[in-house]
């Protein structure tokens, strides 16, 4: 979450992640962002369920095991399926990264966009 900033106000979803597998990050519910501070916000889900995280993570403050569930904006989820989903289309296709994230997702489409055949071209 720190490559943006929160405002009150603002949409947010409450997301189920696998860090485990490739699998895409699955919407549980939305919210709203209720209150920013320094470090943590807080977002209200369901009329009144409020949860602190942190700004950095999207964790639940006191989440030390991460538990799966983060708070991320509609940007960060968008963002999330498409590095697993184009990973998943790497690994597919014989490249392994080892250390994705030292990549950006755009480095990765890179990678990936030289793999995929040109819609354009008339071979075959």
């Amino acid at each position: 979450m720190s490559a943006e900033k929160l405002t009150v106000g603002q949409e947010v979803v409450l997301v189920r992640m696998n860090r485990w597998n490739s699998q895409p990050p699955e919407a549980v519910r939305p919210g709203v962002v209720t209150r920013v501070g320094r470090r943590y916000a807080f977002a209200d889900f369901d009329g009144g369920r409020i949860r602190e995280f942190d700004m950095v993570t999207g964790y639940e403050r006191g989440d030390e095991n991460g538990n799966g569930l983060r708070v991320m904006t509609a940007e960060q989820v968008d963002r999330e399926r498409r590095e697993r989903d184009t990973v998943r289309f790497l690994r597919e296709n014989g490249v392994d990264l080892n250390d994705r994230r030292r990549l950006t997702l755009e480095q990765i489409e890179a990678i990936a966009a030289i793999l995929r055949p040109d819609p354009d071209s008339q071979e075959g």
